[in-house]
């Protein structure tokens, strides 16, 4: 596919047709990772993934040749442009990665990947933290001073990783600010392996930058009488503001001999050696001697169980790094077997790696269950009795372990996160992840190099993005129009109404029938999504009153719940058929009526010196008859506009102090429009065509 102009390109359709390329054969690991993360649980309706309902996009990863890193930054791109392609939010999960490198997200790989990221909201990246909890120690931190501190390999007469420099090697990889490193002096040298343990030859010592990005620099290790003890190669390079150089011992004459890297002056560097695969390099000497026998032993930097997560992705800020925990204390296997992990729920599992990562960054970032849960696999394994005690009961699914199973947990997480705000972004997932982890017997003190900032929690994190909204009005529809009005303490971005099919991107949403009526919300920059329902029922509007009057009583025609206004302002106590009370021979009076159901009817406008129908010929309103709206001409200090219909029910009401008025929600015919300035009451009539 373009633009990579490598790689084999499958559909779904030749997918589950079986016609691909095995690309070396079929495992287990691709289909643990899926299962995980968006696994639909069909085999046996209960083992489905975090997002069962989530679109599958993969890449199958060759780990052999150059440039395997920048490979899995190709395959990054490669989904996010096809999920670009399906206009969808997208989560990626690698389960995958190298212990060796310099541990400090700044490797060409992951800054692409961080690119990525950055690009736009929507993408998220998970990774797993690596599983050499459990290989002996086997980083060592430097900071140097005026002494001269050294670090002892043992040789490895098998070989380092797989075997492509043949046997009695010793390999150390360092990495350290470049602009941190200039100070240091190193050299390499051979010690008695017990005894005295006294230093039986060593080179010279050199300036770390001496022939940096040149060629390798060739060196010997001789004895006193001239014997060759080991040959040394020294690579240099400089990487992203990185110093980095690859120590490499070859020809090595003796395992009597521990063989050491020395250095002086000042600056600090990290190195990583190993004969735990899959690093399968160089032990790093734990077995010291006393002072006594060695004084200069208080200078021995000893190798620890830090900075032991994978490198590249895994180190970066924007990324998110999973530790493994177990699941369950046991299982019932398909032959009926009880199996037993001895190890209880949310305790860390000792394969998970310790972070931090070489800039400090904590790391793993939380952690989920790894160890003892159950992923699909293929049919070859499910049907391989060898395979049995690893398979449960069901006969479907097989025994996950390891961060590249807790990774994809975490990554189904993410992406049931993205299906509630699609347009979150990385940050925002990594800071509610953090801020819901939670602690448990076995963690201790958070976060730490471990458990990050605790076990995460689903619907915490995802709550944690939640927002409330709020539909305000009146839930019985009375008359020609109401209004809806969604409201939320969150700021909305936009609100998607939608009756009987038809949407409406208007709020407050104006209706004029009864209904189910639903509003989709997006938070501002439409991050998250809410969705709210009200249903609408139709009441029971009632016949309006006419006022009369008798002397200096007005009489309302029977009806109920009556409530007696002067000038918009209902009277208190006034709830009477008859308004006492001595008459404003200015002032405006109505009655209101309300039916069981909370419709409202009005009566019309009694003012002693004048009345409905005697309207104020000074009052100009353009055009009338009108299709669409009307504007009160040479009028000012407008407060507000009630428009009523001929029986006297209020259809629309505006308090925008406008002189120009919409009506082109309401229906055909004549209605009453009463005008409220700061200083008067004025009546006009408005036909709508």
């Amino acid at each position: 596919p373009q633009p990579y102009d490598y790689g084999l390109e499958y559909t779904s359709q030749d997918i589950d047709n079986e016609l691909y390329d095995t690309l070396g054969g079929l495992n287990n690991h691709g289909s643990n990772s899926a299962g995980l993360a968006v696994g639909n649980g069909l085999a046996n309706g209960t083992n489905k993934g975090m997002a069962p309902d989530a679109k599958i996009i993969f890449v199958k990863a060759i780990l052999q040749g150059e440039n395997q890193t920048l490979k899995m930054a190709d395959a990054c791109d490669y989904i996010f442009r096809k999920a670009d392609l399906l206009g969808l939010p997208c989560v990626i999960n690698l389960s995958i990665g190298d212990y060796l490198g310099s541990h400090d997200g700044n490797d060409p790989a992951t800054i692409l990947i961080e690119n990525l990221l950055d690009e736009k909201s929507g993408r998220i990246f998970v990774c797993a933290a690596g599983n050499s909890g459990i290989f002996s120690n086997y980083h060592v931190n430097t900071v140097l001073d005026s002494d001269t501190s050294f670090t002892w390999f043992e040789n490895s007469p098998g070989g380092i990783y797989l075997g492509g420099y043949g046997t009695n090697n010793i390999l150390f990889d360092l990495w350290a600010k470049q602009s941190e490193i200039g100070g240091m002096k190193y050299a390499f040298g051979a010690n008695l392996s017990s005894g005295t343990y006294s230093q039986r030859g060593s080179t010279i010592f050199r300036n770390a930058l001496t022939n940096l990005g040149g060629a390798a620099i060739m060196d010997t290790i001789y004895n006193a009488n001239g014997d060759r003890l080991a040959t040394v190669e020294i690579y240099l390079s400089s990487e992203n503001g990185n110093y980095h150089m690859q120590g490499f011992y070859s020809k090595v004459d003796s395992t009597s001999y521990n063989y050491s890297f020395r250095t002086t002056g000042v600056g600090e560097f990290d190195l990583w050696s190993s004969t735990d695969v899959p690093i399968y390099l160089n032990k790093i000497v734990s077995n010291t001697p006393t002072s006594l026998v060695f004084p200069n032993i208080v200078h021995y930097e000893r190798a620890d169980s830090l900075q032991s997560i994978v490198t590249a992705w895994a180190c970066s800020e924007k990324c998110v790094t999973v530790g493994n925990i177990f699941n369950r204390a046991s299982y019932v296997n398909v032959d009926g077997g009880i199996i037993s992990s001895g190890n209880p729920p949310f305790k860390i599992s000792s394969y998970s790696s310790r972070g931090p990562s070489r800039e400090n960054v904590i790391k793993p970032d939380v952690v989920a269950c790894g160890n003892f849960t159950f992923a699909p696999t293929s049919r070859e394994i499910l049907a391989n009795p060898a395979y049995n005690g690893f398979i449960d009961e069901g006969g479907w699914h097989i025994r996950a372990s390891g961060t590249s199973a807790s990774a994809p947990v975490v990554a189904g997480i993410a992406a049931l996160y993205l299906e509630r705000c699609n347009n979150a972004t990385y940050q925002d997932f990594l800071d509610d992840i953090k801020s819901t982890a939670f602690s448990s017997a076995y963690s201790g003190t958070l976060p730490n190099v471990l458990y990050g900032y605790g076990n995460i929690s689903a619907l915490e994190a995802i709550l944690n993005r939640n927002y409330e909204t709020n539909i305000q009005g009146n839930s019985m529809f009375c008359a020609d129009s109401s209004e809806l009005n969604l409201s939320s303490a969150t700021m909305l971005d936009s609100v998607v109404w939608t009756h009987n099919g038809v949407s409406s991107n208007s709020n407050p949403l104006l209706i004029n029938e009864a209904g189910v009526y639903s509003a989709i919300s997006y938070s501002q920059n439409k991050t998250c999504i809410a969705k709210d329902t009200i249903s609408i029922q139709q009441g029971t509007i009632p016949t309006s009153p006419a006022i009369s009057v008798v002397g200096n009583i007005l009489t309302s025609s029977v009806a109920s719940n009556y409530q007696w206004y002067f000038n918009e302002i209902f009277l208190t106590g006034q709830t009477f058929q008859f308004l006492t009370g001595n008459i404003s021979p200015t002032g405006q009076y109505y009655v209101s009526t309300t039916s069981p159901d909370g419709c409202v009817s009005r009566s019309n406008i009694y003012q002693q010196n004048a009345s409905l129908e005697k309207f104020n010929s000074s009052i100009k309103v353009f055009p009338n008859p009108t299709e669409n709206y009307f504007e009160i001409l040479d009028l000012t200090n407008i407060r507000k506009v009630i428009i009523e219909d001929l029986n006297g029910h209020k259809v629309k009401e505006l308090t925008n102090k406008s002189n120009k008025i919409d009506i082109t929600d309401l229906r055909k015919g004549i209605y009453f429009v009463r005008i409220i300035t700061e200083s008067q009451i004025l009546f006009t009539k408005i036909e709508r065509l």
